[in-house]
Order: structure tokens, then C-alpha cells, then sequence
């Protein structure tokens, strides 16, 4: 997920931004669609700004260690919960703030 956008894209008043727009700078983007990204800079060019949406990481092995606390049957809202179409912020729910949805570890927000 490492790709090129127009520098034009991060002009602003006339002027690029080159105060937030620099190699390792994470800057939040938005797709046509209103979905909110994070991308970390990698270069600035004359006309482009090539930039790595991969997650930090990416291609790390990562360890989990847990404990189980609890089993149980599933309750019938288990059983039929929605999948929350938040996309981790609050644009799916409509809400205005934190709908405290996927980003807050459930989708009561978003249902």
C-alpha cells in the first residue's frame, strides 16, 4: 500500500505544506468515499508525494499472550449482531463524535 499522489493535493491557500508534509510525517487523509486513513510520508518529489498506508506493523511478527475469563453460550443478540459499517471512526453511524463504535472497542454506537 505504498503508492504516489499529487502534490497538489496538499496545497493549501496556494501553498504546498511543507511544514506537515515531509519524509516521516504521518498525515491523516480521506478517500472519495469519506473514509479517514493515516499514511506516514516516505518522499517528496516536484509533483508527487509518495506515501505508506501499510499499519506500522506491517510485516512484524506480533505475540499475544491471553487468559480466558469466561465461557458462556452465545445470547441470541450474539447470534444476530450486525456488523458494525463504522470503518473504525464514526462516518458509517453518522454520529458526530466518538459513536464510541469499532474505536472504542464495540459497535453499540454504530447498531
Amino acid at each position: 500500500m505504498i503508492i504516489e499522489l499529487d502534490k497538489q493535493l496538499f496545497v493549501i491557500d496556494g501553498k504546498f505544506d511543507s511544514e506537515h508534509v515531509r519524509p516521516g510525517q504521518v498525515v491523516p487523509l480521506m478517500s472519495e468515499d469519506g473514509m479517514r486513513f493515516n499514511a506516514v510520508v516516505l518522499e517528496v518529489t516536484a509533483d508527487k508525494v509518495k506515501v505508506d498506508f501499510n499499519h506500522p506493523l506491517a510485516g512484524e511478527q506480533v505475540s499475544y499472550e491471553g487468559e480466558i475469563l469466561l465461557v458462556r453460550d452465545a445470547t441470541e443478540k450474539d447470534m444476530n449482531a450486525q456488523p458494525c459499517g463504522c470503518g473504525g471512526g464514526c462516518e458509517g453511524c453518522g454520529s458526530q463524535g466518538d459513536c464510541g463504535g469499532c474505536n472504542g472497542g464495540g459497535c453499540e454506537g454504530c447498531n
